[in-house]
């Protein structure tokens, strides 16, 4: 998903400009860079309900595995955390809001990607913010394993 029309700089917001991996401003010259389909708003930390070797072996796993294979295995080694991060009935305070298919939404605090995949079938354009690389890098597997093309993720704080 193209989010870059929308996109000002943190600093001086200013409309930011793409320029193959990178996210510019010409006003002030902050510079935003993507790692592996995540753009990095902010330095890269990990911060997770999970250790972060774990949270490192569930990414490698998602990106090496057959998606279904994928799932089944995560969901017999870490049944509680599986349902965290694919019940959809977690977000079902979405029955109590409308939202239309031309909005855009914003999920800060993405973690997982559970909220941003339940709102990504109501909501024209969902943008997920997430202070973990690591997880923000786990939901960017997810959209493209998922086919989902009106998700995009970032890091931030």
């Amino acid at each position: 998903m193209d989010a870059f029309p929308i996109l000002h700089c943190f600093a001086c917001k200013s409309k930011l400009e793409k320029k193959d991996q990178t996210l510019f401003c010409s006003t002030c010259k902050k510079q935003v860079i993507e790692k592996e389909g995540v753009w990095l708003f902010t330095e890269e930390r990990y911060w997770g309900e999970v250790e972060e070797s774990e949270m490192v072996g569930w990414l490698e796993a998602i990106k090496s595995k057959n998606y279904p294979d994928f799932k089944e295995a995560f969901y017999k080694g870490n049944a509680e955390f599986f349902n965290f991060t694919y019940e959809k009935t977690r977000a079902d305070w979405v029955t109590c809001v409308s939202v239309l298919k031309d909005w855009r939404v914003l999920d800060i605090g993405a973690g997982m990607g559970n909220m941003a995949f339940v709102l990504s079938e109501l909501a024209g354009e969902v943008y997920t913010l997430d202070k973990s690389w690591l997880r923000a890098r786990f939901v960017h597997e997810r959209i493209k394993k998922e086919g989902k093309e009106n998700i995009w993720v970032a890091v931030g704080d």
